[in-house]
């Protein structure tokens, strides 16, 4: 059997309690796990309550949860260099250092780094020695080359990248990398209509409660609500159209689960809003389990991320139910989209781009949209939970790194 250490990054913890893209689908492949049992994995994670609890729900997974010690002045240093030098040094040494001490202790045959591209060359560093083989899993853009210390190859044994798009840039940044070092998994979302079914009387309770009729079309958007996901170019989008039957329903705040304090940008959102013919409805952070609900009420789905985004977590979600859905030619997300739905080119006349392609959408009949949605369904579906699963663990065990079989 093999066996997985699990490093996380210090910001949200696993079990994915407050949510988080990484984390959610660090969530999935544990649950997996627990019914096929591929591996022993031990989690590395920041110290939360509800997680903890959670955690003792597992039979094939071991949780070490640790507390985050603030270091005085930590934010100086890699905030000088992010400025002056355009480095990346983000990580707390102090919080990383007693989980190596832990990693030394035991025997694992990997350690898989969650999206923590910068932590790589003091793993490698310390572990060097030791037997385990370092992956590091990327799942987003900025975390390719965050600082002139990093060397994927030859401080990790592989890199796991979420998109084509994402291995493109690592073979660009690290020519010296052999490509068969980098495998593309790609993402998932197992959520759909069936994850968490929605009693229709939820529907019309919340549609006569926002006041939205059988006529109008709800358009909707979910994710992080900040300025590089193109939400201020959604509202001019709509503002565009100029319907009062076409609403907005925004769903998330700027930090996942941790917190729904207003942000600069969120209240510019909220004046802006008020220009809108048709109703603006902020949700702030919902848990998975609740999205049924928001997703069952819209007609269309849009992700207009504005800087690359190197998958389609959320498109995938939207696509799971059944709705039609529309993104940004941003990174890695058309490689995740069907054709029956739309993908809007970014460039200088992006906002032109997405105003003529919103009012395109808008104008179809219910009937249409729907069909799409069904469309956009089936080819999520190629997307699923135990396929990247399964791949990971073939990259692990059934895989030499070289590309070649194992032979048994």
């Amino acid at each position: 059997m093999i066996k997985i250490a699990v490093l996380t990054p210090e910001f949200l913890p696993v079990p994915a309690v407050d949510g988080g893209g990484v984390e959610t689908i660090l969530n999935d492949f544990l649950d997996i796990n627990e019914q096929n049992h591929e591996a022993d994995i031990e989690v590395f994670s920041i110290f939360n309550e509800k997680a903890k609890e959670k955690s003792k729900q597992y039979r094939n997974a071991n949780f070490n949860f640790y507390k985050l010690i603030p270091i005085k002045f930590r934010n100086f240093f890699p905030r000088v260099m992010r400025k002056f030098f355009k480095q990346r040094f983000i990580f707390n040494k102090r919080y990383f250092k007693g989980i190596i001490k832990d990693i030394e202790k035991k025997e694992y045959d990997y350690l898989l780094v969650e999206n923590k591209v910068d932590l790589i060359p003091y793993l490698y560093k310390h572990l060097k020695n030791n037997q385990i083989k370092i992956l590091v899993h990327i799942h987003n853009s900025d975390q390719i080359k965050p600082n002139f210390l990093v060397d994927l190859s030859s401080q990790c044994y592989g890199v796991i990248a979420v998109s084509e798009y994402v291995k493109k840039l690592v073979m660009s940044k690290y020519p010296t990398i052999e490509e068969n070092k980098v495998k593309v998994i790609y993402n998932f979302s197992d959520i759909s209509e069936d994850s968490f079914p929605v009693d229709p009387k939820q529907v019309e309770e919340f549609k006569v409660n926002n006041n939205i009729s059988e006529d109008e079309k709800v358009i909707l958007y979910s994710g992080r609500v900040i300025e590089s996901k193109g939400i201020m170019q959604l509202f001019k989008a709509v503002r565009e159209i100029n319907d009062p039957k076409v609403d907005l329903l925004i769903i998330g705040n700027s930090w996942y689960g941790m917190s729904n304090e207003q942000t600069e940008f969120q209240r510019q959102l909220s004046k802006e809003a008020e220009s809108i013919p048709g109703k603006v409805i902020f949700t702030g952070y919902v848990d998975h389990k609740n999205l049924g609900l928001y997703y069952s009420v819209s007609d269309i789905c849009i992700f207009p991320s504005i800087e690359p985004e190197t998958a389609g977590l959320v498109q995938l979600e939207a696509m799971g139910y059944k709705r039609m859905t529309i993104v940004s030619d941003s990174g890695g997300m058309p490689e995740y989209m069907g054709t029956d739905g739309f993908i809007v080119p970014l460039g200088s006349e992006f906002q032109e781009n997405l105003n003529r392609t919103l009012q395109n959408v808008v104008q179809m009949d219910k009937s249409e949209l729907s069909k799409r949605g069904e469309s956009l369904y089936r080819h999520s579906l190629k997307f699923n939970g135990e396929k990247s699963f399964n791949q990971l663990i073939d990259f692990m065990n059934g895989e030499n790194i070289s590309g070649d079989e194992k032979k048994e």
